[in-house]
């Protein structure tokens, strides 16, 4: 095999065994990427976490934005909050004009979905239930109908399979909603001002069994595993580099000898004859 035919599965080799690093790796990290810019998503900011999240929580933001408005309905806008948790869209003139209103007022909310009324039974809320309002400015008259068309959405805290709608906050119906992005939160139609929040069934329990000498165990093994794997790529970098000197050196060889062999083959260059000699003159 020529070096040529086998410097593809050499590379082939050395791309799989970086492969299997990368993935043992990033099973030691719990799935995170690997490289810069490809951050893990930021943890949710709860109104009133749960105990095992309360250490490090953070509040969750509050947003408001003023609406353009003319008589024939409000200007196309979005409002998201700064912790791009919640964010709703309004087309144009998905909330019909209102003179003398010149603006809608947007507002979104956080609030403690324990402290509203009860989530349909088999759920529980993995996000905060944000409270949308419209109102029309300056009059502050509360914007009650709104056009087909606008959009909702919300992250959480984990994957939520319902994205529930309340007027009041005190019963809950069930929206259309589909995952949102690569996040683990859902979107769908804005039904109007009211409370929003995501629900999902609780998780289950699971029980592990930790070996002796805790964590560090498992994590030794890994680290163990990833030495293999970089000892093993180095090892084919290696015989590939020895591998191209033999066959280096090999093919000067064959040069060499092939040179030395047209030499011998060839006859050896003919004498030249002497010029005639020259009769004397006889006098």
């Amino acid at each position: 095999m020529t070096a040529a035919a086998r410097q593809p599965r050499q590379l082939w080799w050395a791309g799989a065994a970086a492969v299997v690093l990368y993935v043992v790796v990033a099973a030691l990290t719990g799935g995170r990427p690997l490289f810069d810019g490809f951050a893990p998503p930021a943890p949710y900011r709860w109104v009133n976490p749960p105990p095992e999240l309360a250490a490090g929580n953070q509040p969750p933001e509050p947003a408001e934005r003023n609406v353009p408005l003319t008589g024939e309905g409000n200007e196309a806008t979005n409002a998201s909050t700064s912790d791009a948790q919640i964010i709703v869209t309004l087309p144009t003139a998905a909330v019909a004009g209102h003179p003398p209103d010149t603006t809608i007022l947007l507002r979104l909310a956080p609030g403690d979905a324990a402290a509203l009324g009860p989530l349909p039974s088999g759920l529980r809320a993995l996000s905060n239930a944000y409270q949308v309002t419209l109102t029309y400015q300056p009059s502050g008259t509360p914007v009650t109908e709104i056009k087909p068309g606008p959009a909702i959405a919300m992250t959480a805290e984990s994957h939520g399979s319902k994205l529930l709608f309340s007027p009041d906050g005190q019963a809950w119906e069930e929206t259309s909603a589909r995952p949102f992005g690569t996040t683990t939160g859902l979107t769908g139609p804005f039904r109007g001002p009211g409370y929003y929040v995501i629900g999902g069934t609780p998780p289950v329990a699971v029980t592990t069994t930790t070996p002796r000498g805790g964590s560090g165990g498992a994590a030794g093994v890994g680290i163990g595993v990833v030495a293999a794997i970089a000892i093993a790529a180095a090892g084919l970098t290696l015989r590939s580099r020895r591998r191209q000197r033999r066959e280096e050196s090999a093919r000067k060889a064959r040069a060499v000898a092939q040179a030395r062999a047209r030499t011998k083959g060839k006859a050896p260059p003919k004498a030249k004859a002497p010029p005639p000699r020259k009769k004397p003159k006889r006098r």
